[in-house]
């Protein structure tokens, strides 16, 4: 029998791309001579680059399809058509996808029916958002009708290589031996589709944050982010030659993660990478729910304090906050320094 050739698509954002690993990694352990084609868009694309559970990875412009460029769209369509696939996951949950992968003709089309939408699909699972009994990782599992234990947890693939550079980098910005190394990701919220700074916890406190620990704790601190935030986080006042923002790629911001003690930042794809490199973190909840979207085999504090009208994020969409976003400026730096000392604590046990 021809072996099958499979599409999966989903397009960013990060930290969602990070979340489909164990799907993809279980459909290539159930179909080992399958050839496998991921179609992502350029922000995410290198939390893929170097995973052999991929034959094929397709990069294209994510705003190709938000901004529904019609010529880079037909494009699109006759590449997918011209290769003939036999199936399609789609991991979108948008209704636009669905119609466009209708059109190509691909045989099977497998995806998320979000409020009992699923035109266009030949199989269909319920996505749940934010709920406490589905967590993302099940529910792109649930479109392979696969549940392995072993692949639960998201693991990005960093080469040797990549991990020994980020090392040598560590220790240029003066790591000591036993000197405990902290990554802090103060944007985030911000991706193709969406900008949401109201994500983020106050630039104040990480400011209090990052203070503390360098005084009390005698720890190197590293700032990581966009191009764009360079200048946001410029307004923490630590020496720029450790606010490495828009200096690095996000291969070499994971593997630079992966070897600090622990992450810092809000609800963000470095979060999410964090969990995938296997450092401990301690993330920032507020108008998104920390329900389905926290760390699975990583040690996480999450902080989230839920106010009344939490959460208020739903599908791409939150409202302007009438309550000055108590959720997350009343969570203290003394609160997130707690979080710290007890995955320390954990470590230690």
């Amino acid at each position: 029998m021809k072996p099958a050739t499979i599409l999966i698509c989903k397009l960013g954002a990060i930290g969602d791309v990070v979340l489909s690993l164990p799907m993809l990694q279980a459909l290539r352990a159930r179909e080992p001579q399958a050839r496998i084609t991921f179609l992502v868009g350029r922000a995410a694309a290198p939390v893929l680059e170097k995973n052999p559970a991929i034959d094929d990875l397709w990069v294209i412009d994510e705003n190709d399809f938000w901004k529904k460029r019609f010529y880079a769209l037909i494009k699109i369509f006759l590449a997918i058509r011209k290769h003939s696939f036999d199936r399609v996951y789609i991991l979108q949950w948008s209704s636009l996808f669905h119609a466009f992968f209708w059109l190509t003709g691909i045989p099977e089309r497998i995806g998320f029916s979000r409020d009992g939408h699923a035109f266009g699909l030949t199989c269909s699972v319920p996505y749940y958002e934010a709920h406490s009994a589905h967590h993302d990782v099940d529910l792109y599992q649930s479109l392979v009708d696969i549940s392995l234990e072993s692949v639960r947890s998201p693991q990005l693939v960093l080469l040797k290589e990549e991990v020994e550079s980020a090392e040598a980098r560590w220790k240029k910005l003066g790591a000591q031996p036993g000197q405990r190394r902290i990554a802090i990701a103060p944007g985030g919220g911000s991706n193709a589709k969406l900008v949401m700074p109201m994500k983020r916890w106050p630039l104040e406190h990480y400011k209090t944050l990052i203070q503390k620990l360098r005084a009390e704790q005698n720890a190197l601190v590293i700032l990581l982010g966009s191009e764009e935030e360079r200048t946001l986080l410029e307004q923490t006042n630590v020496p720029s030659e450790i606010n490495l923002a828009g200096q690095l790629s996000l291969r070499e911001t994971a593997a630079l993660i992966k070897q600090a003690h622990f992450f810092v930042g809000n609800d963000s794809g470095l979060a999410h990478i964090a969990s995938a490199v296997g450092t401990a973190s301690v993330v920032f909840f507020g108008p998104t729910s920390p329900h389905g979207k926290k760390a699975r085999g990583t040690p996480q504090q999450i902080l989230y304090r839920q106010e009344v009208c939490s959460p208020c994020y739903r599908f791409g969409h939150a409202p302007a906050c009438p309550y000055e976003l108590k959720c997350l400026t009343q969570i203290k730096p003394e609160e997130a320094m707690n979080a710290i000392e007890r995955l320390s604590a954990a470590k230690v046990s």
